[in-house]
C-alpha cells in the first residue's frame, strides 16, 4: 500500500529493539503501590459522594457571590473580601454544589498522587509514599473539606504541587529560570487562592537560595538574579497586581479587604488601649466581645457580631472600616507587643488542633446521631501525631547526629511551608486557626510517616552495626 513501504512486521524488527520497547511501557505503567492508592482514594470517595452532600458555610457566600460576579463579567460590586482563584474554580462549574462537590473529589485524589510523589522522592520508597497518599485521603478532615464550598482543597493542591516543583529546584545543580517561574506562579496561585499565603514565593525564594548555598559557595549575582526574578515576576503580576486592583476600587492596597476584621481578632483583646480616634468602633468592639465571653468563654469571632453596628455608626464602606481597623491593630501590636505576643503564642497553639469541619457532627440519614465517637478517636489520633510532629522536630534541633544522618535540603521546602504557615496564620488571626491548617495539614501528616521510616531505618543501622561489631 502506498505510504506504507517501509513498515515492518513484529517478526522483521530487531530483538535488541523489541526488548528495548518492552522496557519503554513497563517504565510508563503505573506501579503497583500507585495503583492501590488510587483504588482507595477513588473508591473512599465514591462512597462518601454517596452518604454526603455538598455544604455551604457562612464564608461560601462569599465565594459564590464574586463567582456569579465572574460568570456575569462584572465585579463593580464586589466588596474585595475574597481572591479570585476560588471563586473562578467555581464559576467554571457554573456554581453548581454537586460539581463543585466532585471536582473537589477529584482534586483530593489528585493531591494524594502528588502527596506519593512528594514523600517516595523524599523517602527513596515508594511504601512511604503511599502510606502518605491514603493518610490524605482517608483523614475525614480532607473528604469533609472536599464537601464544603470552601476554598481550602484548592489551596492544598496547589500548596503540594508546588513543593513538587520546588524540589526540581532544590535539586538542581543549576538553578533554571523556567522551573523557578512554575514555582513562583503555583505559589502566587496559593496565596491567590487563600491570602494567607500570599508571601510564601518570597519565602520559598530563600529557601532556594539556602539549598543553592552549598553548591554555590558564593552566591554570584548573576546566578542567582535571573532565576529569583523568574519567582518574583509571577509575585509582582498575580499578587501584587491583586493588591493594586482593590487598591483602585477601594484605595486599599489589599490581597483582601477582610485583612483588618481578621487582625482585630488579636487586638480586639486589649482594643480599650486604642487611640481616641478610634473610639467609636472600640466601644461597639468591647460591648459585643464582653457579651461574647458572657456567653461562650472565648472573645474570638467578635469581630463578625460587631461590623454591621461598627459600618452604621463610623459611616465607612466595608473597606474603609477594614482599612481603619488595620491601622489600629498596627498601632495596638506596637504599643502593647507582650499583649500582642501572648495572644499570638494562644492562636500558634490552637492552630495544632484538629478541625474535623463538617455539618452538624452529621453525615445524613446514615450516621446521625450516632457517629460523635469518631469525632473524638480522630481528635485523640490527629493529635498523637502531632505530639509525634513535635518530637522530631525537637530531636532534629538538640541532636547534631540525627540532624546530620537525617536532614535533607528537599525537607527544607516543607518545613518552611509548615513553619511559614503556621506563624503567619498566628500572627494575623485568633479563633479559626486549625482551618487554616488544612492547606499543609497532609504534608505535616506525610513527614510524621517519613520519620516514622527514617527512625526504624536508622535503628535497623544500628543494630547492623552492632552484630558486624
Amino acid at each position: 500500500m502506498p505510504g506504507f513501504a517501509n513498515t515492518q512486521t513484529l517478526a522483521e524488527i530487531p530483538s535488541e529493539k523489541i526488548g528495548k520497547m518492552k522496557r519503554y511501557f513497563r517504565e510508563i505503567h503505573i506501579r503497583k503501590e500507585l495503583q492501590l492508592l488510587l483504588l482507595v482514594a477513588i473508591l473512599v470517595r465514591i462512597i462518601f459522594l454517596l452518604i454526603y452532600h455538598p455544604v455551604l458555610w457562612p464564608d461560601s457566600g462569599g465565594y459564590l457571590n464574586l463567582a456569579q460576579a465572574m460568570t456575569n463579567f462584572d465585579i463593580a460590586n464586589d466588596p474585595g473580601a475574597r481572591t479570585p482563584i476560588f471563586p473562578l474554580f467555581i464559576a467554571l462549574l457554573k456554581l453548581n454544589s454537586w460539581s463543585i462537590f466532585l471536582a473537589q473529589s477529584l482534586l483530593g485524589i489528585a493531591t494524594s498522587v502528588f502527596l506519593y510523589s512528594i514523600f517516595t522522592r523524599l523517602s527513596g520508597k515508594p511504601a512511604v509514599g503511599v502510606i502518605s497518599g491514603l493518610v490524605h485521603s482517608l483523614n475525614p478532615s480532607t473528604l469533609f473539606f472536599e464537601a464544603s464550598i470552601l476554598s481550602e482543597m484548592l489551596t492544598t493542591f496547589f500548596v503540594c504541587l508546588t513543593v513538587l516543583f520546588a524540589f526540581s529546584v532544590v535539586h538542581s545543580d543549576k538553578l533554571r529560570p523556567s522551573t523557578c517561574f512554575l514555582v513562583g506562579t503555583t505559589s502566587c496561585l496559593v496565596g491567590l487562592t487563600k491570602p494567607l499565603f500570599q508571601l510564601l514565593p518570597i519565602a520559598l525564594l530563600l529557601v532556594v537560595i539556602y539549598a543553592q548555598y552549598p553548591r554555590c559557595r558564593r552566591l554570584h549575582i548573576n546566578n542567582i538574579l535571573l532565576p529569583a526574578s523568574s519567582i518574583l515576576l509571577p509575585f509582582l503580576i498575580l499578587i501584587v497586581g491583586w493588591s493594586y486592583v482593590n487598591y483602585n476600587r477601594f484605595g486599599h492596597f489589599t490581597l483582601s479587604t477582610l485583612t483588618g476584621y481578621y487582625l482585630t481578632q488579636h487586638s480586639g483583646k486589649f482594643i480599650e488601649k486604642a487611640p481616641e480616634e478610634y473610639k467609636i468602633i472600640a466601644d461597639i468592639y468591647i460591648q459585643e466581645r464582653d457579651k461574647k465571653i458572657a456567653t461562650t468563654g472565648t472573645s474570638a469571632g467578635t469581630i463578625w457580631r460587631a461590623r454591621e453596628k461598627m459600618l452604621a455608626s463610623s459611616g465607612l464602606s466595608h473597606a474603609e472600616l477594614s482599612k481603619k481597623l488595620t491601622k489600629m491593630s498596627i498601632a495596638l501590636f506596637i504599643a502593647n507587643p507582650v499583649s500582642y505576643g501572648k495572644s499570638v503564642i494562644q492562636s500558634f497553639i490552637l492552630f495544632w488542633f484538629p478541625a474535623p469541619y463538617h455539618q452538624g457532627y452529621s453525615l445524613g440519614r446514615f450516621f446521625s446521631g450516632r457517629e460523635i465517637w469518631w469525632v473524638y478517636l480522630y481528635s485523640f489520633v490527629y493529635l498523637l501525631l502531632i505530639a509525634v510532629y513535635f518530637s522530631f522536630m525537637l530531636l532534629l534541633v538538640i541532636s547534631r547526629r540525627i540532624r546530620d544522618l537525617l536532614w535533607k535540603s528537599d525537607m527544607a521546602v516543607i518545613f518552611s511551608i509548615i513553619a511559614y504557615t503556621s506563624v503567619v496564620s498566628s500572627m494575623i488571626t485568633f479563633g479559626e486557626n486549625a482551618r487554616h491548617k488544612v492547606p499543609i495539614e497532609s504534608l505535616v501528616m506525610g513527614l510524621i510517616v517519613f520519620f516514622v521510616y527514617l527512625m526504624a531505618s536508622y535503628r535497623r543501622s544500628l543494630r547492623t552495626s552492632a552484630k558486624a561489631g
